[in-house]
């Protein structure tokens, strides 16, 4: 082989690993919205149908149906700050942009959050949930609390990665 052909041959190898390790950081980035931190600020009220759900490591997620019309129904004004941090109940409030989509959120890496409902949340339920917004793109929104049809509540009041906004 000559000396040119080796230099393109090494060129084309060269990026083609290139390319490989971007896809791979872009899609772990893309996983953990990068800085992994939660607008705490700013927490979201969403409920709707299940349309999807998968219960895997390390994060659990559902896809929600979100009506149209949705408002925070009082009772979510009326949970204690154990369940939900200190006046986030306060602040809780629906994001127009959300309205009428389906979005997937994710559960926190937590079993004791994921094991009461495996055998309560299913594909057609009604869930309704408090969610945060990750700081980065893809802004992935994680539950805080999440309620299903027969009353069964799980929550998780505060974890190490949020933060009292986000920084852009």
């Amino acid at each position: 082989m000559s000396i040119s052909k080796k230099w393109i041959q090494l060129g084309i190898t060269t990026v083609i690993v290139l390319f490989s390790a971007a896809s791979v950081t872009k899609e772990v980035a893309a996983h953990h919205g990068f800085t992994g931190e939660y607008d705490a600020s700013r927490p979201l009220y969403v409920q709707g149908t299940v349309r999807q759900v998968r219960w895997q490591s390390p994060h659990s997620t559902l896809i929600v149906e979100i009506p149209k019309n949705l408002e925070v129904p009082p009772e979510f004004r009326q949970l204690s700050a154990s369940e939900l941090g200190t006046d986030t109940q306060k602040q809780l409030t629906v994001s127009p942009e959300l309205l009428g989509t389906q979005q997937r959120v994710e559960f926190p890496p937590v079993t004791s959050m994921v094991a009461p409902l495996q055998d309560r949340l299913q594909v057609g339920n009604s869930v309704q949930l408090v969610v945060l917004r990750n700081c980065e793109p893809p802004n992935q929104l994680r539950i805080l609390l999440a309620r299903v049809t027969d009353g069964t509540t799980v929550a998780r009041a505060k974890t190490a990665n949020q933060v009292n906004g986000c920084r852009s």
